[in-house]
């Protein structure tokens, strides 16, 4: 019986350890360096994250039992000011959107899931939490949920219109981001304010952008064709 016992035990310790590595992402000084797209040098920049600093400290002089978790605080008021203080909106040009940079998404005030996550990269690199964007299509039903959702009352769900001709990224193709925050990697989606565990299979990934183009749009007819079915 004991042995038996300690097989368990065992399984359970490998499942454990499994889904640590699963869920932490390599990390790299340069998801934290500030670029043209990613200018959190800013003055704008700069005091959005003074604003959103200002709001994780009352949490964490609240809640001081999570005082250990700062970074997770930090990623959830990122969220909740990009949802206060960017509206939606799906009528962002690929021309408009090649030239977007994280300032330009918070001084109009508006955007798609390119601008938001950009902003969101921004914000976030600019606390010192190493973040990128993740290019790909999300799916018609959810197939996993959120961990957190942090969604503010007058937030409204984007639609999410399928048209197989447009490659820019907005109705089912997608742009989220990936965070490490205390340690774990997390699967973040700033157009529906919520925080996943990385592998949730509702995303699916298809790059992680290196450039501003790719940022935009999806070019290969493949995955488009695969995401509309999805």
């Amino acid at each position: 019986m004991l042995k038996k016992y300690t097989w368990i035990v065992f399984i359970i310790w490998f499942l454990i350890i499994i889904n640590q590595q699963d869920s932490k992402m390599e990390t790299n000084d340069e998801l934290l360096i500030a670029t043209n797209e990613f200018d959190y040098d800013t003055d704008i920049i700069q005091d959005a994250i003074s604003s959103i600093n200002r709001q994780t400290f009352v949490i964490q002089d609240t809640l001081s039992h999570l005082s250990g978790r700062t970074e997770i605080n930090k990623l959830k008021n990122t969220l909740s000011y990009i949802q206060i203080n960017v509206q939606y909106s799906g009528s962002i040009s690929i021309d408009e959107c090649y030239y977007e940079t994280a300032s330009s998404v918070l001084e109009k005030r508006r955007g798609d899931c390119v601008s938001k996550s950009r902003l969101a990269v921004a914000l976030l690199r600019g606390q010192g939490i190493q973040s990128r964007t993740v290019s790909g299509c999300i799916s018609e039903m959810p197939i996993c949920f959120p961990i957190l959702a942090v969604t503010p009352v007058s937030y409204e769900i984007p639609p999410r219109i399928k048209d197989i001709t447009d490659i820019k990224k907005r109705g089912f193709l997608h742009e989220w981001i990936e965070v490490i925050a205390d340690g774990k990697t997390y699967s973040v989606d700033p157009t529906y304010n919520a925080i996943f565990l990385k592998n949730c299979d509702s995303y699916n990934i298809h790059s992680y952008d290196d450039n501003q183009y790719d940022r935009c749009v999806i070019s290969d007819n493949a995955f488009v064709s695969e995401c509309y079915d999805w």
